[in-house]
């Protein structure tokens, strides 16, 4: 399983990827966020996917995503995240790591920075004039 441990928080819309492989052939594969089935998978499909299938965990706080997969023996491997918190945490949006500054945030950044050039082009501008008073 990529992009998934156990209590750990992350952004909205975070998606997993899980490989799921065995000597002999895979027959199944579910994936459950807190035993609410999200998507399950026959061995055809994970047959034709190389045996790799991507979800997208739903926006929950402090859930456990399982992951069962079966064996042509029967035999059944489950994984277990805990503490998992997809969109919210403490009943808090998780702020974008990367946020878009968008169009106001530029606009306001380069306000700033024109402000600052004309402050140091007046402070440059007020010195020369003081200067040459002084050696008049």
């Amino acid at each position: 399983v990529s992009e998934l441990e156990s209590n750990e928080s992350y952004e909205e819309e975070h998606q997993i990827t899980v490989n799921v492989t065995d000597n002999m052939s895979v027959t199944s594969l579910a994936i459950y966020a807190d035993d609410e089935l999200l998507n399950s998978y026959d061995a055809d499909q994970l047959l034709a996917d190389g045996g790799t299938e991507s979800i997208v965990l739903p926006n929950k706080d402090d859930m456990t995503v399982k992951i069962v997969s079966t064996d042509v023996a029967d035999n059944e491997s489950k994984l277990e995240y805990d503490g998992v918190s997809v969109g919210t945490v403490f009943g808090k949006v998780v702020p974008d790591p990367n946020p878009d500054p968008g169009p106001v945030n530029s606009l306001v950044g380069y306000i700033i920075l024109a402000l600052a050039v004309i402050a140091i082009c007046t402070a440059a501008g007020s010195y020369v004039i003081y200067s040459r008073r002084k050696k008049a």
